[in-house]
């Protein structure tokens, strides 16, 4: 297990060596850092409207430019990598469609920190949005972390009936609580035009978030339980309008009771925005305030005021029990997957193995896990559980963790390069062991399991061989035992030339001047590889297909032996059948 460990530590350093790589190569191309601001102006109209929708910022009654650049000022800096990042094809998740009442329940009702927006459409009736305009909607929702979905009534409508929905088509927000009861159900009853619809959705996010306007209400918020707190603040200033980010206003209602999150806005509306002069300006930053620290969001790579970015940042702050066994699961299948080229054998051995193993490794990993959560929730180790997560919020906060972290949203945006460095580790370090030895391929006696060295290969469903094919079709609950192996080699080995020693296969009477004692085409050799014994005149040997020749009892001795290459020649390790 430490080895595979060790492997998976190594692919993932290789990897993120790579990565570095090509941050150099960008940098020295394009001359500019990733955390160097860009300036908004810079940008084309499209690219403002697609930077304000990621950050959750109504744009539809801002229609010049110089709007869109105040509203993307308001709302935090743009560096240089949350440009490149714009640039590129926003992933969309695609929305659900739930196919039941219990699939609806598990999906939205028992979810604890996921935002929902559901289409309800009840029987007989048509969507409510139109699936163009929903498609819209719903593409600028997923990209500040809401999800999707469309709902169908059963026939009779009585289940939507008894969630008091009105039998119309509808749009519903569903939202944790707190207390985690059950969700918080919004209906939407507005028109159907995509600026009203995404409005009344930013709306009702903003207001889960926490307003302070004095100072009093500031040192209440202070006060508050939650180790994290995130504070979007706005220095004074002039601005058009008030703008809360979404995506901002979407991690407070996912972080409900963990992190709290609240708004402060000092600055003061503009009279005539043609007046302003560039100290007017204001700039919003997101501060997180923890009681070992306070940290200014944005400071560091990977710090982007998206939704993606900032809640991998709360989360490993703020860890929970899933979070930290999502990551033990994935630890220990990705430790697992190098099972397939360190094991020896055909590739239905090594995948059976990789298997075995995955599901060991996940079997010890759920029964220990519950006892572990068991003990740590008692009340007299909470004092050493509170140490433990002060020092890990320090760590958390190091310029390691954010690369770290900046990495992890690379990798999540482009999961072709994950697998293409575990292939291309595991072809390289298969090779480095086949030309230096290194020994890393190894057979692994933990799994005892016989009927696995008598499974086909692809060579022997290629090329059939009626003599060695009941061999391998040996059915899996028949684990052979001694007396049937043997059986079977004295019934393969009877159509191998055997010959006495001594015996002279030319038409000479002695094989003194002729060497006749081996057939055309076998090598002649005087002692077996075996036993390291001379051949004597009148011991049976006989002769393997690649030509060596060794001791009759003792291939027969080499075939039934415990050794995994048993089935192959001992001096050149070529198939014997």
């Amino acid at each position: 297990m430490l080895l595979r460990v060790a492997l998976l530590v190594l692919c993932v350093f290789l990897l993120v060596l790579c990565i570095r790589f090509c941050e150099w190569l960008t940098w020295l191309e394009s001359e500019r850092l990733p955390l160097q601001l860009v300036d908004p102006l810079a940008l084309s109209i499209k690219e403002l409207q697609r930077l304000l929708e990621a950050r959750g910022i109504p744009h539809d009654d801002l229609l010049e430019k110089t709007d869109l650049v105040d509203a993307v000022e308001n709302s935090g800096g743009l560096s240089t990598e949350e440009s490149e990042v714009l640039m590129q094809t926003a992933s969309f998740e695609e929305s659900l469609n739930f196919t039941s009442e219990r699939h609806f329940l598990e999906e939205v009702e028992d979810s604890k920190s996921t935002v929902w927006a559901v289409r309800v459409v009840p029987h007989g009736h048509k969507p409510f949005p139109n699936y163009p305009l929903w498609n819209v909607v719903a593409k600028r929702l997923s990209r500040i972390g809401i999800q999707t979905g469309t709902f169908y009534c059963p026939r009779h409508n009585s289940w939507c009936l008894r969630q008091a929905w009105k039998i119309v088509p509808a749009m519903i927000l569903a939202m944790p609580t707190k207390d985690g009861r059950g969700p918080k159900i919004e209906v939407y009853q507005g028109a159907a035009t995509e600026k009203s619809m995404v409005g009344w959705f930013y709306s009702k996010l903003e207001e889960t978030v926490t307003k302070i306007r004095s100072t009093r209400s500031h040192d209440k918020w202070e006060t508050d339980k939650d180790p994290v707190k995130v504070l979007h603040h706005t220095d004074n200033g002039c601005r058009i309008k008030s703008l809360i980010p979404a995506f901002f206003s979407a991690l407070a209602v996912q972080f409900i009771g963990k992190v709290s999150f609240a708004v402060m806005d000092n600055s003061r509306s503009c009279k005539d925005r043609h007046l302003r002069t560039p100290s007017d300006k204001s700039k919003s930053v997101i501060m997180i305030k923890t009681p070992e620290f306070t940290h200014i969001y944005g400071s560091r790579k990977g710090e982007q005021f998206q939704h993606q970015a900032l809640k991998l940042f709360l989360t490993t702050l703020t860890p929970t029990s899933n979070d930290l066994f999502i990551l033990a699961l994935m630890f220990i299948n990705y430790s697992c997957i190098f099972e397939i080229f360190l094991s020896n054998g055909n590739l239905a051995r090594r995948v059976f193995r990789t298997l075995w193993f995955m599901a060991k490794g996940n079997f010890l990993l759920c029964s220990v896990w519950l006892p572990l959560v068991s003990v740590f929730q008692i009340s007299q180790l909470k004092p050493l559980l509170n140490t433990f997560m002060s020092y890990y919020r320090r760590v958390m906060n190091t310029q390691l963790a954010a690369v770290l972290r900046h990495d992890v949203l690379l990798l999540s945006r482009y999961p072709v390069l994950v697998f293409s460095a575990v292939l291309i580790g595991i072809l390289l370090l298969t090779y480095l062991d086949r030309q230096y030895k290194l020994g890393l391929i190894t057979h692994h006696q933990d799994l005892q399991l016989p009927f696995l060295d008598f499974m086909p290969t692809v060579e022997h469903l290629v090329h059939f061989d009626p003599i060695t094919w009941p061999l391998y079709t040996t059915r899996v609950s028949e684990v052979p035992d001694e007396k049937w192996l043997h059986r079977c080699v004295s019934e393969l080995m009877s159509g191998l030339p055997t010959w006495d020693y001594g015996t002279c296969w030319n038409t000479c009477a002695s094989c003194t001047e002729c060497c006749g004692c081996f057939p055309a085409g076998a090598q002649r050799s005087v002692e077996c590889a075996i036993c390291l014994d001379t051949f004597r005149k009148g011991v049976s040997v006989c002769n393997l297909p690649c030509s060596h020749t060794f001791h009759h009892s003792c291939t027969e001795a080499w075939m039934t032996s415990d050794c995994e290459n048993r089935w192959k020649c001992p001096m050149c390790r070529e198939p014997i059948f």
